[in-house]
């Protein structure tokens, strides 16, 4: 089955072209916030803090690690020792934790779909990470907090 071929190429790849692959994906998955009007995108939590250190700080650090660990970590984890089944905890998985992930960013709808989006790659690369010999929860870590960044250097 060609599905699992590209599931069996994505764990074995190398951990950098792991975390590219899907920070490119990522990427090319932003561009739907392309048919959203501008104010789409604006997410007012961080912008509350005002040092430019703290908001580096709590924004590229500590939320992409604890949304790394509710969203994916404790989600995917509890729904596959539910689900033995690994085609029906994948499909379950990712969509709860997308969403979960999505209605914690509910700045306003286009965002909700925005981060739905991003939870549904989050998930996916969290769930095939699971199959790796990198830690799962670091190798999310990294995509979201480089994706984080990213967002903070395009402001």
């Amino acid at each position: 089955m060609q599905i699992n071929k590209g599931i069996n190429a994505l764990i074995r790849i190398n951990p950098l072209l792991f975390i590219l692959f899907f920070l490119i994906i990522s990427y090319l998955a932003s561009y739907i916030t392309l048919l959203f009007p501008a104010s789409a995108s604006q997410n007012d939590t961080v912008q509350l803090l005002e040092n430019q250190w703290q908001k580096i700080f709590i924004g590229v650090l500590v939320v992409p690690f604890v949304e790394t660990l509710v969203f994916q970590t404790v989600i995917i984890s509890i729904i596959c020792n539910i689900i033995k089944r690994p085609k029906y905890s994948l499909y379950t998985s990712i969509l709860i934790s997308a969403m979960a992930f999505a209605l914690n960013h509910s700045y306003n709808i286009y965002y909700i779909l925005n981060t739905f989006l991003a939870g549904i790659i989050l998930a996916f690369a969290y769930y095939i990470s699971r199959y790796r010999k990198m830690s799962a929860t670091l190798t999310i870590f990294i995509i979201h907090s480089i994706w984080n960044s990213i967002s903070f250097l395009t402001e």
